[in-house]
């Protein structure tokens, strides 16, 4: 979604190109703001980006509606500094460390082999640290989050890798499936991230 379509849609905010300095973070620009900021202002808020407004003293996560619609969802001051990042891939680098790979564009160097590609970190926009992490397996609660299936909320009951070019199955305890790429971890057994009202 476009930086100017959230300032003025959701925040009422008279977005101007002239107030969004070049900063780092994952917080929309705008020239009152005193936390970090996007490097480039036109790159758009994808699904679990955060965004601060210091002079509103609000923060906002971006979801999915029940319908599969991006929407903004109103956050306390627990949950505006970090935001969920799926690992899409991992690498072998220079040195034996290891580079997760996020859905969000972002890498993570580890000295461990410790996560698979599905799983979720909760990532502090200070320092990248890594907070938690939710595995794609039974028992975690999970958004779909593309598909005709997308903004379900459910319980993964069990992943099932697939032999051959065919993507991995994940399964829900409400007998739904749905290819591993299209689920997104949220939490264990309880979302960790407070989630859009029901429509």
């Amino acid at each position: 979604m476009k930086q100017e379509d959230i300032t003025m849609q959701y925040l009422g905010i008279n977005y101007n190109m002239k107030h969004a300095p070049k900063l780092d973070s994952t917080f929309i620009p705008f020239g009152v703001w005193r936390a970090a900021y996007l490097k480039d202002a036109k790159t758009p808020i994808g699904l679990m980006d955060v965004i601060t407004v210091p002079g509103l003293k609000v923060s906002y996560r971006m979801l999915l509606t029940s319908k599969g619609k991006l929407t903004l969802v109103a956050i306390d001051d627990s949950e505006k500094d970090w935001k969920l990042c799926r690992i899409e891939d991992k690498t072998i680098v220079k040195g034996g460390k290891i580079q997760l790979n996020l859905h969000d564009g972002r890498n993570i160097l580890l000295d461990r082999n410790e996560y698979k590609t599905g799983d979720v970190l909760k990532v502090s926009f200070d320092g990248q640290k890594i907070l938690e992490s939710y595995p794609l397996a039974a028992g975690s609660s999970a958004l779909v989050s593309r598909g005709v299936h997308a903004g379900k909320i459910a319980k993964v009951k069990d992943y099932v890798v697939v032999k051959g070019p065919s993507a991995n199955v994940v399964k829900f305890d409400d007998e739904s499936e749905t290819v591993k790429g299209n689920v997104f971890v949220i939490g264990l057994n309880e979302p960790a991230i407070k989630l859009p009202e029901a429509e």
